[in-house]
């Protein structure tokens, strides 16, 4: 019982952050999900053996989670970052501190510029509902440095009492005569929940 729980809450996160891991995810990712919601659900403490579930397990144990194994975000986006998430408002920032951002960026040799993208979600685990937002930044080359912190925000209903996850994406691009499209491959684009808010 408890893993059809997680095979069906790791189908619902993988619903709710679909418009932006479509372009960093590896091919494992849903196993990946399934095991990490099972370690959530042992956490959980109110209900007995067989009858554990995400919701009253500990979330936060979710925070961390990388959607694209092969470019782990910690190890693509070097810059020093700060999110935060705030139920009472539904607002969710990600203010990346770094000016000099293109030189704490691992890049493939291709890429002349790239984004960073958070996306968030409330999710229902209960009744298989989410609420959800992403945003981006403009497109940022590989050479240049930002006049000001970058700040990003989504933002989802106000006092939502389900679990909040807020996570960040970075993805690249090349520019060729003066056309900048994204890499023929997703290998590098990284993606990882960087920030849990249980209930």
């Amino acid at each position: 019982m408890e893993f059809g729980h997680a095979s069906k809450a790791a189908h619902l996160i993988f619903l709710a952050f679909a418009p932006s891991h479509y372009l960093a995810k590896d091919p494992n990712l849903s196993a990946h999900l399934v095991r990490n919601i099972c370690k959530v659900i042992k956490s959980d403490k109110q209900n007995e053996y067989g009858k554990r579930n995400i919701t009253d397990g500990e979330t936060n144990l979710m925070e961390g989670f990388e959607f694209n194994e092969d470019a782990p975000l910690s190890k693509v986006l070097l810059a020093p970052y700060t999110a935060t998430i705030d139920p009472a408002t539904g607002n969710m920032q990600v203010i990346i501190h770094e000016l000099n951002l293109h030189k704490r960026v691992k890049a493939p040799a291709a890429a002349t510029h790239f984004t960073v993208q958070p996306a968030a979600s409330s999710i229902d685990f209960i009744n298989r509902q989410h609420v959800s937002d992403n945003t981006s930044s403009e497109i940022l080359p590989l050479q240049g440095n930002l006049t000001a912190p970058l700040t990003l925000t989504v933002q989802l209903p106000p006092n939502n009492i389900h679990p909040h996850f807020l996570a960040l994406r970075i993805s690249f691009l090349q520019e060729c005569n003066g056309v900048i499209k994204p890499l023929n491959t997703i290998a590098h684009n990284a993606m990882a929940l960087i920030k849990v808010h249980g209930v």
